[in-house]
């Protein structure tokens, strides 16, 4: 609510567009069509002030907007897991067991000498 305090069409449009984009890119007010402020204000901004007055609790929004923060960190989870597995793969190939043979046996040599 910080980002819209009084609710005017420029300050929702600039919101809208940093929504869009990705974050260290430049937003563009100029792409949020009327249609999509008008939708904006009608249906999410009466939910936010809801949220941020206190008269909707976090649990009420997730429970109207089906969100379930369990399911979501089990999907983190399971991305954490993905790429962990995929990393272990990618070291376990031949060239992987050669490359940290050699590293260990360089640091030893290095090591030995010093």
């Amino acid at each position: 609510m910080k980002a819209i305090p009084t609710g005017s069409d420029s300050e929702i449009r600039i919101y809208l567009a940093r929504q869009e984009v990705e974050p260290g890119e430049m937003p563009k007010p100029a792409s949020i069509s009327d249609d999509q402020v008008k939708e904006f204000r009608d249906n999410e901004l009466p939910e936010y002030q809801d949220l941020a007055s206190g008269k909707m609790t976090k649990e009420q929004y997730w429970a109207k907007n089906h969100f379930d923060p369990n399911e979501a960190k089990k999907l983190a989870d399971t991305e954490d897991s993905t790429f962990k597995g995929l990393f272990t793969l990618l070291t376990l190939t031949r060239f992987g067991i050669i490359s940290m043979i050699a590293g260990a046996g360089l640091a030893y040599r290095l090591s030995a000498n010093a």
